[in-house]
């Protein structure tokens, strides 16, 4: 009969003479502690792999809310690109930048993520301004001229009637959103209206 080779214990790392081909462990002590850490380990993966599912859900709303600041930082990162002004008031940024929305998220829901709806202005005019409804429209006309203010006032509203995003979509668009961001500096942009249209495909919301 041939004789089995030593091994460490997988459980207390002692050394030991095999009796068995797959013996893991020195004795039986040693095998049920080592049989109960496994069975431990198992439980934790499958929970952790089961956390990641309910993730989305469990933090529904704080990642639909980092999903709007994200994508706001995203409107303003493309408005610095070309060192566009406060699309309100027309002067440069002194202070803190908001991405403001041509159409408010309360009244249009189905819009706050659409990055033709989000343009930089400054904190003072997007949040404390009364002249900002009116202003707003006036600096898109003269910055992009008429026919871009007609699709905002209206094509928009009809072209996207809806939002329809799942807890897990959401998730999901946060993480491409995040990325856009971080390697914002590697793009080559030609124009801001051209930029969003191409980040909306990418992100794929629109």
């Amino acid at each position: 009969m041939t004789k089995l080779n030593k091994r460490q214990c997988k459980n207390c790392g002692e050394v030991f003479q095999k009796k068995r081909p797959l013996q893991m462990t020195c004795g039986y002590a040693c095998a049920l502690e080592y049989a109960n850490e496994q069975k431990q380990k198992k439980a934790k993966k499958k929970w952790s792999e089961r956390k990641k599912e309910l993730k989305p859900k469990l933090y529904a709303k704080k990642y639909r809310n980092q999903l709007q600041s994200e994508i706001n930082k995203l409107a303003r990162n493309i408005d610095a690109y070309f060192n566009l002004p406060c699309i309100d008031c027309g002067k440069p940024y002194t202070g803190q930048i908001d991405g403001a929305h041509f159409h408010n998220v309360g009244g249009n829901e189905h819009l706050r993520f659409n990055l033709h709806n989000i343009h930089s202005a400054r904190a003072h005019c997007n949040q404390y301004d009364s002249e900002h409804k009116k202003r707003y429209p006036e600096g898109i006309r003269k910055r992009y001229g008429d026919e871009y203010l007609e699709y905002l006032q209206n094509g928009i509203r009809h072209e996207f009637k809806e939002l329809k995003l799942t807890e897990s979509e959401i998730y999901d668009k946060l993480k491409i959103v995040r990325k856009l961001n971080r390697n914002f500096s590697a793009y080559s942009l030609t124009d801001p209206k051209t930029a969003r249209t191409y980040f909306n495909q990418i992100i794929g919301i629109y």
